[in-house]
């Protein structure tokens, strides 16, 4: 079973007919049969009634409605990994002082969720000495707060 089979049964089961369905994915009637009949082979069962006229059995249209879930959960993913592989969607953990965050937070986020709305951040409020060691350890991003040490290994970029 794979994903064009799948699409491919979706559709002879919304048209009932080889002819104009193979049509429609721009295939042969053989290449759409071939498809039904692997699906048929996997599920070990009839998916369409032939005779009279084409009509989807009892297994079929239990497939019908689980393929139209999966198909659709398969373009969301799609969509989510490619929103990742742009840079579009994750998480973002920054750490700030209390003061510096009720300053900076309310004129930097709104700016920031227009241009990345599919971005969630988490907030930490420490010290600054503590924060500085949170970044260095990776549970934080980065930080806004005065930089302690001055052999620290991360680097001062001044607001």
């Amino acid at each position: 079973m794979n994903f064009i089979s799948l699409s491919y049964f979706v559709e002879l089961a919304k048209n009932l007919n080889f002819t104009k369905t193979a049509q429609k994915l721009s295939t042969s009637q053989q290449n759409l049969s071939i498809h039904i009949k692997k699906l048929e082979d996997y599920y070990g069962t009839d998916l369409f009634h032939r005779k009279p006229q084409l009509k989807l059995t009892q297994a079929g249209i239990v497939l019908y409605d689980s393929s139209i879930k999966i198909l659709m959960e398969s373009n969301n993913v799609s969509s989510r990994i490619n929103d990742i592989k742009q840079n579009n969607i994750g998480t973002l953990n920054i750490g700030v002082t209390p003061y510096r965050g009720s300053y900076w937070l309310p004129m930097l986020l709104p700016g920031f969720f227009i241009k990345w709305p599919n971005v969630t951040i988490n907030i930490t409020t420490e010290t600054s000495a503590r924060m500085e060691q949170m970044v260095i350890s990776g549970e934080l991003d980065f930080f806004v707060g005065i930089k302690k040490e001055s052999d620290s290994l991360l680097e001062a970029i001044p607001l």
